[in-house]
């Protein structure tokens, strides 16, 4: 799309489409250009998370999604989580408004702001368990409860019998947004590792495997290195998912602390004054800010060009002997996969 910019010593007054709305910083002390919540509603209903007035939000310019604090991220993502059908494109799903109201302006985001852009197959999560964590008592408890990183389309998960602390003896892999995952209850026998393989669309919007087919490819790759593939019939559903993350974290910045990230930042155009110690809003005079809604005519969508390969995701759990609670290392760990596809296509007899 459209060209980002930053400007030092002043704001540019054509990339506005209404005067500047200032909110001021709350704790400076602290060094982050954060602000003051007041409310959060989806489609003018207001959650109870930041009723206690306590909830504050960092304006991030570095950061892709809308973090919401733990465990408030399972509720906003249960309510914003749409099913897919047949669209390509997430943004232009019929989802709820996110309304974040500051001291004295109103974040409005719509779902072309907020949906990830692919649809998601049902069991897959692309995000990080933990997401935004500093370990302590208190955001060590939120692990145990549902999340918005749990798998979409299924009932949300408790995790009490298997959180742990960032700090354990066992390390996750977190999956990345590139890939999509093999569901959560495939049987796996002890020793092989197994990925289930989903076709993606091509560009055109022509697809390898049509959801509506519910045809999908599992592989299976043994622990001598062999890949065995079957092809099975399973009704696939498809989600539209918001792009949340949890976000955990202790006094002073904790624990209800909002990341105003890209979600945001995309539709609103900010002025950070260091000398006032103040943020200023104001929509941005962009493209998709001044179009009439008459002109979205099209429900469906286009996948992105470059889209026209089949998706897969890993998760890997590592153990290390001899760690100790509270040690945090930084490691680097490659897994190669080789991976042999026949894909059979449907043949549909014409009169």
């Amino acid at each position: 799309g459209e060209d980002s910019q930053i400007a030092f010593g002043g704001h540019d007054p054509a990339k506005i489409l209404e005067p500047l709305s200032w909110a001021p910083v709350a704790m400076p002390e602290l060094g982050y250009w954060q602000v003051r919540i007041v409310a959060l509603r989806i489609n003018g209903v207001t959650l109870d998370v930041c009723k206690d007035g306590t909830c504050r939000g960092v304006v991030d310019t570095g950061t892709s999604h809308l973090g919401v604090p733990a465990p408030a991220d399972a509720e906003v993502a249960k309510l914003l989580t749409t099913e897919a059908g047949d669209m390509l494109d997430c943004r232009l799903a019929d989802a709820p408004e996110i309304e974040i109201e500051l001291e004295g302006y109103n974040v409005t985001l719509h779902p072309f702001n907020y949906m990830r852009r692919l649809p998601l197959r049902e069991g897959v999560s692309v995000s990080s368990p933990q997401g935004v964590y500093v370990p302590s008592n208190e955001t060590n408890a939120t692990l145990a409860g549902p999340s918005s990183a749990d798998p979409v389309g299924q009932p949300q998960a408790d995790h009490s019998a298997t959180a742990e602390p960032l700090a354990d003896s066992t390390a996750a892999v977190p999956p990345s947004d590139d890939f999509a995952a093999a569901p959560a209850d495939s049987a796996v026998p002890p020793g092989e590792v197994a990925a289930t393989v989903t076709p993606a669309p091509s560009p055109d919007g022509a697809t390898l495997a049509p959801a509506s087919d519910n045809a999908s490819v599992t592989a299976t790759t043994t622990g001598g290195g062999e890949l065995q593939t079957q092809e099975q019939e399973e009704v696939v559903r498809r989600f539209c998912s918001p792009r949340l993350m949890p976000v955990r974290l202790p006094e002073p910045l904790g624990p209800k602390l909002f990341i105003l990230g890209e979600p945001v930042l995309h539709r609103y155009y900010t002025v950070y004054d260091w000398a006032k110690h103040r943020v200023g809003f104001s929509l941005a005079n962009n493209r998709r800010n001044t179009m009439d809604p008459a002109e979205i005519t099209d429900r469906r969508g286009t996948l992105p060009k470059e889209v026209d390969m089949l998706l897969m995701q890993k998760t890997m759990t590592v153990s290390r002997e001899g760690a100790k609670r509270g040690e945090l290392q930084e490691e680097s760990m490659l897994v190669q996969v080789k991976v042999r596809l026949s894909i059979r296509t449907k043949r549909t007899d014409r009169v």
